[in-house]
């Protein structure tokens, strides 16, 4: 594949779960605070619960990509899901890194700046995660599926009993986590 045409699929997919990403903030209100959607989906205003609009988008991506692909271009199994697990780390790392830095070094707080942050981080998640497909020689499955599971399952904990530290506190109630009772 060309760098252009590469380029291109990348901003493209880039796109899709940045929208998707979107989404994914008021599905949880939307579906009245279900509390199985509430797993994968932000519950809260917290910074953690935000990491699921990269997250969840990002791994549903790669996952129906190699579903529908696969079968057409032989996709190492893999390689692909070591891109995902790449995609999902480097993204998370990026908006956790620049967003404490952008509200506390630089004591700015912006909803633009944010949202803008979700999309750099998902670009740059996505261009790591397909640089690491193209060029990894590490061909191991079990590894980053094992590892993609313990991310969801440590979101999904952390959702429903999460520590009393200001990553998982609700700016806006001040509660934490997906029970309302749990309050600071």
């Amino acid at each position: 594949m060309g760098n252009k045409k590469f380029k291109t699929k990348i901003f493209i997919s880039t796109i899709i779960i940045f929208l998707i990403g979107t989404l994914f903030h008021f599905v949880y209100g939307f579906l009245g605070n279900n509390f199985l959607v509430g797993l994968i989906a932000p519950i809260n205003e917290s910074v953690w619960e935000h990491l699921k609009l990269a997250t969840t988008p990002i791994l549903l991506w790669w996952l129906i990509c190699y579903l529908i692909k696969n079968k057409k271009y032989g996709l190492d199994k893999g390689k692909w899901f070591l891109g995902c697990l790449v995609s999902i780390i480097v993204s998370n790392f990026i908006i956790l890194g620049v967003y404490y830095f952008v509200r506390y070094g630089l004591d700015i707080e912006s909803t633009i700046i944010n949202i803008i942050l979700l999309y750099i981080a998902i670009l740059l998640g996505q261009f790591t995660g397909h640089h690491i497909y193209k060029f990894s020689k590490v061909n191991n499955f079990y590894f980053p599926v094992i590892a993609i599971y313990a991310i969801i399952i440590l979101f999904m904990i952390l959702t429903i009993v999460p520590p009393k530290l200001p990553l998982f506190e609700d700016p806006t109630t001040h509660t934490y986590g997906i029970y309302k009772q749990l309050k600071k």
